[in-house]
């Protein structure tokens, strides 16, 4: 009797209905944006060609690439050595999500796919935000030094994450009945664009009061 009392007044046992009710919950809020595995198949395939296009493009902008090895063999703490890290661990995140989703015969089991998905959420976040970051750190064009610019990226990395997403849908190859998913990430991005429109009219708007560059930065 006083071991029963002490599990139930410890809180051991849960009590069944309400675990049920967590877990229908749960299921409900998965089956919002469940999407089929061909969308999300070709989501990565784009996902991983885009982040390749983007490091070269940033390769032919810096137009000497030694200075990125250079980035990479003797890091400093800074925006863009962040940057570059970042960039590089979200194509190896998209590589093996690629990987995983183009050969059946290689799987990491729930909790290991668990495992990836946790390391892209700050890695993505962190590529969102360098290059937002990093302009403001230019003392050269004062009106990137504002924190409208890493919220205007971070809007605009949203919505590119939701096209890549309905791009992928485009050329799925399926019959399960995704539709309402599609509109709900349509919602979602209708709601990103009209809070970049408003965050950009905000930021020209400071920008129109902002004097012009600083003397010392071009000495």
């Amino acid at each position: 009797r006083r071991f029963s009392r002490a599990r139930i007044t410890s809180g051991i046992f849960s009590d069944p209905e309400s675990a049920f009710d967590d877990e229908e919950r749960s299921r409900r809020f998965r089956r919002l944006f469940a999407l089929p595995d061909d969308v999300l198949r070709n989501a990565w395939v784009i996902c991983a060609v885009t982040i390749v296009l983007g490091i070269l493009f940033l390769f032919m902008d810096l137009g000497r690439p030694e200075r990125v090895l250079a980035l990479l063999t003797h890091p400093n703490l800074s925006a863009i050595t962040v940057g570059a890290y970042a960039l590089l661990l979200a194509l190896v995140c998209a590589g093996a999500f690629c990987v995983l989703a183009l050969m059946d015969r290689y799987t990491l089991g729930a909790r290991g796919i668990y495992a990836l998905a946790a390391l892209c959420i700050p890695v993505g976040l962190t590529v969102i935000l360098y290059t937002g970051i990093l302009l403001t750190q230019a003392p050269s064009v004062l009106i990137w030094m504002t924190p409208l610019v890493p919220v205007l990226f971070s809007l605009s990395a949203l919505s590119c994450g939701i096209a890549v997403v309905m791009l992928g849908a485009a050329f799925a190859n399926t019959r399960q009945v995704f539709t309402s998913v599609l509109f709900r990430l349509g919602d979602i991005d209708t709601v990103l664009i009209a809070s970049e429109l408003l965050a950009l009219a905000v930021w020209l708007v400071w920008g129109s009061f902002t004097p012009g560059p600083d003397p010392s930065a071009k000495a």
